[in-house]
């Protein structure tokens, strides 16, 4: 569930930031599809780097990436801990 409201919560801000910008967010279902492609690592981010928010977008795409690498090995982590915990 913490997954999915971090991801909401930065494909509303990279659409509402770049769907003027760049093709790959002209719409909300291009930001989603885009947004797991960041997420398993199939993404050049120089769309982020061309826009006209050069200084907002590296940042917006780095914090993306380090929330979601933070998100997801606490999910794996609770993963391991719920099942050596019930041996």
């Amino acid at each position: 569930a913490i997954l999915f409201v971090v991801l909401l919560a930065y494909v509303n801000l990279m659409y509402l930031m770049l769907f003027e910008h760049t093709s790959q967010f002209s719409s909300f279902d291009r930001t989603i599809g885009t947004s797991f492609m960041i997420i398993i690592g199939k993404f050049n981010p120089n769309s982020f780097l061309q826009s006209n928010v050069a200084y907002v977008g590296p940042v917006v795409f780095v914090t993306f990436n380090l929330i979601v690498v933070i998100v997801m090995v606490g999910l794996f982590i609770s993963i391991l801990t719920d099942h050596f915990s019930s041996t």
